[in-house]
């Protein structure tokens, strides 16, 4: 049981009270996000979703963003105390619960007017007090991910920059027809369109290499949750595109070779023709994870071993590496050796 400072049980603190699991059991907790307008305060609801439900648990997407929204704020030691990233209050089961400002970013452009939206998210559906709770959940995150509807990849706020480039991007996705590829589109629009493609190519580029710079890009995790997902968006401010598009983009445009590796290695696990063409297929031991991607943050460091070995061929032996948040880094270090 965890315990907090004021000697209180963590793991039934509100408002995870009543909206419990045992351990043992396969389930998840989802969050139930309210219809409303643009302007209207957060509001959500917790469900409990088990695979023992005669619907074999609830359809959800899963939401994949970066918990801190710069470089600056990451944490990468677990020796460092933790750094409190500016939150923003919603209602949560009618209590006041913070969550950071890109998430809740993130929730408002997901509301919609006249419809609940069911989702999994984080920081919302795991007891992040309860060290129990955290460790048992993150076994499970590849096949959280795996089973969601669509993964939802939240890059942040747009500008005219990056809404130019995911317009031209939905343009791209609309117009591939099953038969033909993404080159030949592209190099169609060009002759098609030369006044709203070709003039403003520099735009197109700006907007993308925004985007590859964004915070999600440099977050451990979203490996694993990029990687386990059968079907994912990428969304953008009110923009929004498949992934196999969004990851063929800087091929395309013919800047794939400027990226940092590791935003490269990122765009190549997406579900698309890149996750199926590249070394994803080959090697992916844990070792070989932690050297292509050792430039990705973490908030703490074991979170780098946690989120790689879920995707890793080692995954298969429980032995190499147990989840679980309350040994030392040491002991996980020993763990992996």
């Amino acid at each position: 049981m965890c315990v907090n400072a004021d000697g209180e049980n963590a793991c039934a603190r509100p408002p995870y009270t009543g909206k419990g699991f045992d351990l043992g059991e396969n389930a998840i907790r989802l969050v139930q996000l309210l219809q409303g307008a643009i302007d209207d305060p957060l509001e959500c609801t917790l469900v409990v979703s088990r695979d023992s439900d005669a619907s074999k648990g609830l359809p959800y997407s899963a939401l994949s963003y970066a918990w801190r929204d710069t470089k600056k704020e990451a944490v990468t030691s677990d020796a460092t105390p933790d750094i409190t990233p500016t939150t923003t209050p919603i209602t949560l089961d009618g209590i006041h619960f913070g969550v950071t400002t890109n998430l809740a970013a993130a929730l408002k452009h997901l509301r919609q007017p006249a419809r609940d939206v069911l989702l999994w998210i984080d920081a919302i559906c795991i007891n992040q007090a309860c060290n129990e709770e955290k460790s048992h959940q993150v076994k499970r995150m590849r096949r959280i991910y795996e089973s969601a509807e669509q993964v939802i990849i939240w890059l942040g706020p747009g500008n005219k920059h990056t809404d130019f480039s995911m317009e031209t991007a939905l343009k791209l996705d609309q117009r591939a027809g099953a038969r033909k590829t993404w080159e030949h589109e592209w190099e169609k629009m060009k002759r098609l369109q030369p006044l709203c493609l070709t003039d403003k190519l520099e735009d197109l580029i700006e907007g993308l290499r925004d985007l590859l710079n964004r915070s999600w890009f440099r977050r451990v995790w979203v490996i694993q949750e990029a990687a386990s997902s059968k079907r994912a968006t990428i969304m953008c401010g009110d923009m929004s595109v498949s992934s196999r598009t969004f990851s063929s983009l800087p091929g395309l445009k013919g800047i794939e070779y400027d990226l940092e590796p590791h935003t490269r290695s990122v765009l190549e696990v997406m579900p698309g023709p890149l996750r199926d063409l590249s070394w994803w297929q080959k090697d992916r031991s844990l070792i070989k994870l932690l050297l292509k991607f050792q430039e990705c943050e973490a908030e703490k460091e074991r979170d780098k071993f946690y989120a790689l070995f879920g995707i890793s061929q080692d995954f298969c032996d429980a032995t190499v590496l147990e989840t679980d948040y309350n040994i030392s880094m040491r002991q996980v270090e020993q763990n992996v050796i």
